[in-house]
């Protein structure tokens, strides 16, 4: 098969293919089988065959649809939480991302606009403090006089109690004194002349009590009048503190005001900014958290590639398993993440391992990493080194099994811990600003990123791994196309060894079918001739005693011929009444068990074809149920034979042929008897009558058996040809399998060949 070159372009390539299979189709529908029953099976055969050409096409479709040849696509694929969507977010923002990076632009826009506003706010808390301290400076000052005065009030306050107290003393003591003087006036004449003609001591005293009273009289009203100023300047000083108050309340409440503005206006910022935060892509851990199949477009060093976020695996994949197949398809090349450095687990027969999964979505790819992201969530976790011991250990044991997996396409084994790094570069919100604030609290962006690993990681890939993305492409495309046609060749391949072991097989029951109709044929041949003997040995033992009864009457020769010659034609029909019966039990015996014989043979037929299906039938694969049908139509074949044997057994039993046989043998009979007739008495004759019974029956027996002989060869002849017949269709039985094999042969060889020439363009 030569490919024209145009063929090769990659819009060419599957049309190609897709002709290809067709004719190979039509190639196979045009196939012919001879036998009767064969063409019965024929739409089988067509059906089965185009099954894999409907699958063939199908998968071809398949790749036509998906697959990608503008652009290097990477499909991160592994189960959920082992941080596919972490590393892939980190490379986004390393890798500037276009829509990472507008997205970061607006961050940042959004961000120096909170700034703004905060720096606003400051402002206004910084105009709230100035103004609490220059109004608390002015009052502390008027709190200072209001206390000085206060002072100065208390202490007039004094005074004026202790003036009025004193007054109070005065007051008592001038009434004492009046009282007094009253007293010595009224109390004789003598002492009223003497109060006229000259003052008392007590008159003196009085004056000077007046004159106190007056005095402080003077100094209380002083004290009041002192009293009233400095309480107008404390009542001054007050209202002009209370309108310092509120001149400071107001200007307070004012910059309050703007600060709830303000506070609203980044509450609102602060709310929009997470719509652009790092991270939004990164799943909280629940099972099928990612269902569908997310593409990032990165250019980076002038290479164009994109890289996938599948689902994880291990959900529920009814919801997820096309999408992880299309987009597997896709891809060019596969990161396979772990959470975990050990190998991936086999599964049972009634759930798929890990490993099984693996095998099933990846098979086709050409190139397939393992990258163990070791989960680290706290900065205590960081050490010298990020792989242990044990994990590298556990890491060589992983490359082993996947590379008996994989095969070629296993390419190795990356370690790194994606979250670290994510928190080194993200700009993060809500549940990861804090991780980010522990994590840098000591260490700084580029070590953080150094222990991670993602920075090396991300070198390699836009260094090494996304260079000649073309040659990869088509490499990686030629792969899958030649890989869904060999997986189909190498299926066609074991369809037709298993038929080759139903052939072998069924072959194996045939002989057995064989041998057992050899045996029928030699146990009817001798079951025919026993028959024969024990018949004629009946007739033998009944013939003499019913003609030994009539001699042991004493009959005469004469009578004895007549008696003789009766007996015979009675016992001769018995004979060839009990003959047919036998010989034909003997041809129900012998259908019978070709009967059985062949209904055996089609059940081991039908449990060996039922045992392949069985032990065969693979999920998700071409399914062949061979339901061969036997070629042998038995009901018919016997019955033929059956009756050619009946129209024989007929011919041989003929009772009047055998009379006239027998007659001729007993003709003389009486001119014997009669010349010895009067020389012997009663018992003598009975003697010589029985000694001719034995004779004549002997002679009329062996004629029989001659007779009969003549004609069995013609039942074994019919037995023959039966059982040749017979064996003859167990031969032809067979020719089905063997048709079905060379359409599988054929369509094998179609297959490789084309894969070849796909694989050697490849190279």
């Amino acid at each position: 098969m030569i490919l024209n070159e145009d063929v090769f372009k990659p819009t060419e390539i599957y049309n190609f293919i897709l002709t290809k299979v067709k004719k190979l189709r039509e190639h196979v529908l045009k196939m012919q089988l001879s036998d009767k029953e064969a063409k019965e099976r024929q739409e089988e055969i067509k059906k089965r065959l185009d099954s894999i050409v409907n699958e063939l096409e199908k998968k071809i479709k398949e790749l036509k649809n998906n697959s990608e040849w503008d652009r290097f696509t990477v499909a991160f694929y592994g189960e959920t939480n082992a941080g596919k969507s972490t590393l892939i977010e980190t490379l986004r923002i390393m890798l500037n991302e276009k829509e990472k990076l507008k997205d970061r632009e607006k961050y940042k826009e959004i961000d120096d606009y909170i700034n703004s506003l905060k720096n606003q706010r400051g402002t206004h808390d910084d105009k709230i403090k100035e103004s609490v301290e220059k109004y608390e400076q002015a009052l502390a000052s008027i709190m200072e006089n209001i206390k000085s005065f206060e002072t100065e009030l208390d202490d007039l306050r004094e005074n004026l109690k202790i003036l009025k107290d004193s007054d109070e003393e005065f007051q008592e003591e001038l009434n004492e004194i009046k009282e007094l003087i009253n007293k010595e006036k009224s109390s004789s004449f003598k002492n009223f002349i003497l109060w006229l003609l000259k003052r008392l001591p007590e008159q003196k005293n009085l004056l000077v009590i007046k004159n106190k009273i007056k005095e402080n009289s003077v100094k209380i009203k002083e004290v009041e009048a002192n009293e009233k100023t400095v309480s107008r300047k404390i009542e001054k000083i007050n209202k002009e503190t209370s309108i310092l108050e509120n001149t400071k309340n107001k200007e307070i409440n004012e910059c309050n005001k703007q600060i709830l503005v303000l506070d609203k206006k980044i509450q609102d910022a602060n709310e929009n900014i997470e719509k652009y935060c790092d991270g939004k892509i990164i799943g909280d851990g629940s099972s099928d958290y990612t269902r569908d199949v997310t593409s990032y477009e990165i250019e980076y060093n002038e290479e164009k590639f994109c890289l996938l976020d599948l689902p994880g695996i291990e959900g529920n994949e009814k919801l997820v398993l096309d999408n992880i197949n299309k987009a597997v398809k896709k891809s060019h090349a596969v990161f396979y993440i772990s959470a975990s450095p050990n190998p991936p687990q086999s599964g049972n027969k009634e759930n798929s391992g890990t490993i099984e999964k693996i095998k099933k979505h990846l098979g086709d790819q050409t190139e397939v990493y393992f990258i163990y992201n070791k989960k680290i969530k706290n900065p205590k976790m960081l050490k010298s080194s990020l792989i242990d011991y044990d994990e590298d250990d556990s890491l060589k044991e992983t490359d082993k099994i996947l590379s008996r997996t994989l095969d070629t396409q296993y390419s190795g084994n990356i370690s790194l811990s994606a979250y670290p790094a994510f928190l080194a570069v993200g700009n993060c919100c809500n549940r990861d600003e804090t991780s980010k604030i522990k994590f840098l609290e000591n260490l700084n962006v580029e070590t953080l990123l150094s222990f991670s690993q993602v920075e090396e990681f991300k070198n390699w890939l836009t260094e090494s791994f996304v260079k000649n993305t073309k040659d990869k492409i088509r490499r990686a495309n030629y792969k899958k196309v030649y890989s869904v046609i060999d997986e189909t060749t190498i299926e066609i391949e074991e369809q037709n060894r298993i038929l080759n072991l139903v052939k072998e097989s069924l072959e194996r029951n045939s002989k057995n079918t064989e041998s057992n109709l050899d045996s029928i044929l030699i146990r009817m041949k001798h079951k025919f001739r026993t028959e024969l003997d024990y018949s004629l040995d009946e007739f033998e033992q009944n013939l003499r005693a019913a003609v030994y009864t009539e001699i042991d009457r004493y009959i005469d020769n004469t009578e004895f011929k007549k008696i003789f010659e009766d007996r015979y034609e009675e016992y001769s029909g018995m004979l060839s009444s009990n003959l047919q019966t036998r010989f034909e039990a003997l041809n129900e015996e012998f259908k019978s068990e070709i009967k059985n014989t062949l209904e055996e043979h089609n059940k081991i037929r039908a449990e060996l074809i039922k045992t392949y299906n069985m032990r065969y039938s693979i999920e998700e694969k071409f399914d062949f149920n061979f339901e061969f049908k036997s070629n042998i139509n038995k009901t018919g074949m016997i019955i033929s034979v059956g009756g050619a044997i009946a129209g024989i057994i007929l011919a041989i039993s003929n009772p009047a042929g055998w009379v006239v046989l027998g007659l001729a043998i007993l003709h003389g009979l009486i001119s014997i008897f009669k010349s010895i007739r009067g020389f012997f008495d009663n018992d003598y004759r009975a003697g010589q009558q029985r000694n001719t019974t034995n004779s004549k029956i002997a002679e009329i027996k062996e004629a029989l058996r001659r007779e009969v002989e003549r004609k069995l060869p013609e039942i074994d002849k019919n037995l023959n040809d039966a059982i040749k017949e017979i064996k003859e269709s167990l031969s032809d039985e067979n020719k089905e399998v063997d048709n079905m094999i060379n359409t599988f042969e054929n369509t094998k060889n179609e297959f490789y060949e084309l894969s070849l020439n796909i694989q050697n363009r490849d190279n």
